[in-house]
């Protein structure tokens, strides 16, 4: 994620400056739109010589797909991370953990949101707010503690302390009252526990998944900037188009 933040920061996307940039060029479409019709007429048979590079040009396709699409991607995890209060990297690696566990990253936001609403005595219909409370009794929680930490280390504390569990039946049922009726995607990544949780956290560090703040921040100005690039191109279609009208 660090080689993107660094991209970012050489394609000036998450500057202010690149915001200006675009309201500079904008000035100049008029113009370009009316020397659109004789460049055009110009440059046909350049086509025929691209053609021969059609192999670079897919590979160097797929490879701006894939910065577009982690750019996407972390986007959305800033956006979680700051709705449910918890730091991007501690979600990331959360999110690695999941995947490897056999879930889907997207689900892990929700599953801490479902979370928090139970340590809060806002349990899901399906669930009950009696069944939830009698569960964290039977876990040895203690709520005055527990809701003094971060999501991601409530999650933890939760996970070791179901995982402690002995008996399979009385596991399920707590972690079920907690975690709502799709615990059966949920179950393993709790049994992983406070330290199994801590490894599969070391090993997203080890290979560069985990998001910092910083970078996170970074790469959402960038996709917010981009978004504003593709309606910059949107309004040059439309000069462009009426040029040629």
């Amino acid at each position: 994620m660090a080689t993107i933040a660094s991209l970012v920061v050489n394609l000036g996307l998450a500057s202010a400056s690149f915001t200006s940039g675009l309201n500079k060029a904008k000035g100049s479409l008029a113009g370009f739109g009316r020397d659109i019709k004789s460049f055009a007429t110009s440059t046909a048979g350049i086509f025929t010589g691209l053609a021969a590079a059609a192999g670079i040009g897919l590979s160097m396709h797929a490879g701006v797909e894939a910065i577009k699409s982690t750019m996407e991607e972390v986007d959305k995890l800033n956006k979680q991370a700051r709705a449910i209060g918890v730091t991007t990297d501690a979600l990331s690696r959360l999110q690695y953990a999941a995947q490897f566990a056999g879930m889907e990253a997207g689900d892990v936001a929700p599953m801490l949101a479902k979370m928090g609403r139970a340590l809060y005595g806002l349990g899901d219909s399906d669930t009950g707010t009696d069944k939830v409370s009698a569960a964290f009794r039977f876990l040895k929680v203690d709520l005055a503690a527990i809701r003094q930490l971060a999501p991601d280390k409530q999650f933890e504390m939760l996970a070791e302390a179901i995982k402690n569990v002995k008996n399979p039946t009385e596991q399920l049922g707590a972690a079920s009252a907690i975690f709502g009726k799709n615990i059966a995607a949920v179950m393993p990544l709790l049994k992983e526990g406070k330290e199994g949780l801590a490894a599969w956290f070391a090993e997203s560090d080890k290979f560069g998944n985990t998001v910092s703040p910083v970078n996170a921040q970074m790469i959402e100005n960038a996709q917010d900037n981009v978004e504003r690039l593709g309606r910059a191109l949107h309004g040059v279609a439309l000069i462009v188009t009426a040029e040629l009208a």
